[in-house]
């Protein structure tokens, strides 16, 4: 139903703002911070680690091959 996708897609913003503030503290969580954040946020651990190396791959793709290091 219509009610249904637009609270799917409001607790996907939510997880998604939520996990951009952890990637702007931290773009590289240690796995235990990574599984708090996943139960916290309702998500598989994989996931929010998939999208953690991801959202790195993308930062670089778009910043060319002279990209900064995240360290």
């Amino acid at each position: 139903s219509a009610l249904l996708l637009f609270l799917q897609s409001c607790s996907s913003e939510e997880q998604k703002d939520q996990l951009m503030k952890a990637f702007k503290q931290d773009p590289y969580p240690a796995v235990n911070q990574m599984e708090q954040l996943a139960f916290k946020l309702n998500l598989q651990t994989r996931t929010v680690i998939n999208w953690f190396h991801n959202h790195r791959m993308r930062i670089r793709y778009k910043s060319g091959p002279d990209a900064a290091n995240f360290n």
